[in-house]
């Protein structure tokens, strides 16, 4: 599956197609965390939600300290790297807030915008909150979905 965001084309991992905004304002409309992702990659297995769910926990937080470190030093190659891993990691368990403005960030660290690449990346961390809070729901219910 691929789905589109403005003239860039990405493959999808699972099933259906997302719709990404067309907008950084509208990130918030989707899903912190789509169930039927992660359902997908992990056939509802508890032992692979929780798995897999913390293993994405523990690398965004990493690799968004590395994009930070990098666009304070104007080097947006690195940042590019990291937030590129950041998305399709973010895609593969459903956290799609973190995925979109992934996706939104890419053409900015591309053309070097260094302004709207910081508050792209504030929103990245704003979303990954987001993240925890649903991660911590699906925790309490012993990793059921």
């Amino acid at each position: 599956m691929y789905a589109h965001h403005a003239t860039q084309t990405y493959p999808k991992g699972y099933g259906e197609m997302v719709k990404m905004p067309a907008s950084p304002e509208s990130w918030n409309t989707l899903p912190a965390l789509d169930n039927t992702t992660l359902q997908d990659c992990t056939m509802g297995e508890p032992s692979l939600v929780e798995e897999i769910l913390n293993l994405y926990k523990e690398d965004v937080p990493q690799r968004l300290e590395r994009a930070e470190a990098a666009l304070e030093q104007s080097n947006f190659s690195a940042c590019h790297f990291e937030i590129h891993s950041i998305k399709g990691s973010s895609g593969s368990v459903g956290a799609r807030q973190v995925e979109a403005l992934a996706v939104l960030l890419i053409p900015h660290l591309k053309q070097e915008n260094g302004a709207e690449s910081e508050a792209l990346l504030q929103q990245i961390r704003q979303a990954f909150d987001s993240f925890l809070a649903c991660y911590r729901d699906i925790e309490q219910q012993g990793f059921q979905i």
